[in-house]
């Protein structure tokens, strides 16, 4: 009976280890996850391929209750984005908002504003030069994320309009804090714009 006593507190010693272990597993992550919403952009420096909007499905602290917001990928996600030289000016409509990207400047506008989840968005989006002159030949994509939970690839392409005019048609799957990069290429030069969105 002894030897089945033994046995019998040995595995179940082995099964709390277990708990324990899956449980401290847990923590790490969520710790983790809380560490990487610190950061401005999934795919950025340092981002450690967490993204740094969201705090859960309804958005959070560092979500916008609505409007479109440019996002300085280097800055602490906790700061607003400095404002830039061509940012829009504030009585810009909530729906359009510009960011900085090198020596671009990139206007995005949302329609319908606010977007509907499943519902297709028109993102139209203007880049002109330092100079202000348009910039008409480059290609444009977007990349929509949810920082604070995995999504599948949503990348709509934008076919351009002419004079630095470009439309892309996508798609929010859910509520939440979502992130937009705007992604322009032209020649040899690559820059993103962030822009953050709370639905």
């Amino acid at each position: 009976m002894k030897r089945y006593t033994v046995v019998g507190i040995a595995l179940a010693m082995i099964v709390l280890l277990i708990i324990a272990g899956v449980a401290f597993v847990a923590y790490s992550m969520g710790r983790n996850q809380v560490a990487s919403n610190q950061t401005p952009y999934g795919y950025g420096p340092g981002a450690g391929r967490g993204m740094g909007m969201g705090r859960g499905m309804m958005g959070g602290s560092n979500t916008p209750g609505g409007g479109l917001a440019p996002v300085n990928p280097t800055a602490p996600a906790a700061q607003p984005a400095a404002p830039s030289s061509g940012a829009a000016p504030t009585n810009a409509p909530t729906n359009m908002s510009t960011q900085k990207a090198g020596n671009w400047n990139v206007t995005l506008a949302l329609t319908p504003y606010p977007p509907v989840s499943f519902q297709p968005t028109t993102f139209d989006i203007t880049i002109t030069d330092e100079k202000g002159s348009a910039v008409s030949d480059a290609k444009v994509s977007l990349d929509l994320t949810m920082p604070s939970m995995w999504m599948p690839s949503n990348k709509p392409t934008a076919q351009s309009l002419g004079e630095g005019k470009y439309q892309a048609t996508g798609r929010f799957t859910m509520r939440g804090g979502w992130q937009i990069a705007v992604i322009v290429e032209r020649g040899a030069e690559k820059q993103t714009a962030y822009f953050q969105l709370g639905l």
